[in-house]
């Protein structure tokens, strides 16, 4: 069967409507960053044109379900067959899809903004402030023992050697304040590295400091020695899992500050997911509706019409929608039943004029008259005894003759009557049989014999 061009665009824009769908449910179900997260232009301008594209079928739905709708209240307007049964059918699926998918809605709401409650909870905020506790003691402890070495190592006399190993240091220097080594103990590769250049820039004017380079974590403290200005450094190694874990702490930290500041934009976010899914609900909805109602009234219409058509006579119209399940079988039953009364209406038609012929080329006048006595049907045979154009019997009739045709009628009310009557017409008299029958519509049939010549 041959799918009609609007069922095909429906098909089409049901086919949309449901990528569309499947689109916003896969963008807010699943984790799509190493696919939707654009660091590079021509993966913006993609992504931009995605959404622009789909911002721009979303207002072309809304577009044409605003006209749809438009145009079924004009329909209903107009009365027009099938618009009463289309407009309750399209309002109760919207109500219908409406009542749950509002529910839904306001469930996916307050979860949303419980999870987001969660996400964001006291809990988090307790754990990273105990992690920052824990680092800020792990710190205070090595300042503090920081100290102690320096203290030991302000002392002109003190083994640094002794002290370095004592306390397990990668290496204890006494700087002058350009940065040259004026007594070190420590491991090769750190002092012959940039790092008391480094520890000389970054101690600037202060008289204490306590600094991470990377490796290592590094007590500082400027003292006025015999010579000027010194600067003692004990360099504590620095595990590299400590080092790892810090980091990552503090990077994980800013991202959660990032996600508490903007956390009302990724409400809003879900929000406009879940309005976009409700929306296109109700499209499938009003969709679906006008669908199913096209099915089943445009057939109508076209029974209707061809009802019209029929009863003013044009027995030769067809309905040629195709439906499908019952309603294409009214359609085929319609179109047999006014192919059978074309076919009835052409036999009477042919016997009607048989009939005439046979009335037309008998001897006996026959005159056909309605209820009112007017002539409906005068045969040849009559017309040549009474030559006269009339439309009712007072104009073929007169006198004694009308009234004796007038009788015959009284007495033809309940069965046929038959009288001899002798008619004086174009000057002479003509003796005549006449019969009256009275027919089931209502009028009567007389039948003239002439018996002038027997």
């Amino acid at each position: 069967m041959k799918v009609p061009p609007q069922t095909t665009k429906l098909y089409v824009a049901g086919f949309f409507l449901l990528m569309l769908a499947l689109l916003v449910f896969v963008q807010a179900a699943f984790n799509l960053d190493p696919f939707l997260s654009p660091s590079e232009p021509d993966q913006i301008v993609l992504l931009y044109t995605l959404s622009t594209f789909i911002f721009l079928v979303l207002l072309i739905f809304g577009f044409v379900l605003l006209r749809t709708l438009i145009k079924v209240w004009a329909e209903r307007k107009q009365q027009k067959p099938g618009s009463k049964f289309k407009t309750k059918l399209v309002v109760s699926l919207i109500l219908l899809t409406l009542i749950p998918a509002t529910c839904l809605f306001l469930f996916a709401f307050g979860l949303v903004n419980r999870s987001i409650v969660k996400w964001f909870s006291v809990p988090v905020d307790q754990i990273f402030e105990a992690t920052a506790d824990l680092s800020g003691e792990w710190r205070d402890e090595h300042e503090s023992i920081a100290r102690s070495i320096l203290d030991l190592g302000q002392e002109p006399r003190e083994d640094l050697g002794r002290l370095r190993q004592t306390f397990q240091l990668k290496a204890f220097m006494v700087l002058d304040e350009d940065g040259h080594l004026l007594r070190s103990s420590g491991e090769p590769g750190v002092l012959r590295s940039r790092l008391p250049e480094q520890i000389i820039s970054a101690l600037g004017d202060r008289a204490e400091a306590f600094m991470q380079i990377a490796p290592y974590w590094i007590g500082v403290r400027s003292i006025q020695g015999p010579q000027g200005k010194q600067i003692l450094a004990a360099v504590f190694p620095t595990p590299q899992r400590i080092i790892e874990l810090t980091s990552k702490i503090a990077d994980e930290r800013a991202n959660y500050s990032a996600l508490v500041q903007n956390q009302k934009f990724y409400r809003d976010i879900y929000v406009a997911i879940l309005l976009i899914m409700t929306v296109l609900v109700l499209f499938a909805a009003v969709w679906t509706g006008l669908f199913l109602s096209k099915r089943i009234t445009i057939p109508i219409e076209a029974l209707s019409e061809a009802t019209r058509e029929i009863s003013a006579g044009n027995l030769g119209h067809r309905v040629e929608i195709e439906a499908q399940d019952e309603l294409g079988l009214l359609v085929t039953l319609f179109n047999d039943m006014a192919e059978q009364l074309q076919a009835t209406t052409r036999e009477l038609e042919a016997r009607r004029r048989y009939m005439e012929i046979i009335l037309e080329s008998i001897p006996t006048g026959v005159i056909s008259v309605d209820p009112d006595l007017g002539v409906n049907k005068i045969n040849r045979a009559a017309r040549t005894m009474f030559p006269v154009s009339a439309a009712t019997l007072d104009q073929i009739f007169s006198g004694e003759d009308l009234t004796s045709i007038h009788e015959l009628l009284r007495d033809a009310q309940t069965s046929s009557a038959r009288r001899e009557i002798e008619f004086n017409t174009q000057g002479r008299p003509i003796h005549s049989a006449v019969t009256a029958t009275r027919l089931t519509t209502g009028g009567f049939v007389l039948v003239i014999e002439d018996l002038t010549e027997v």
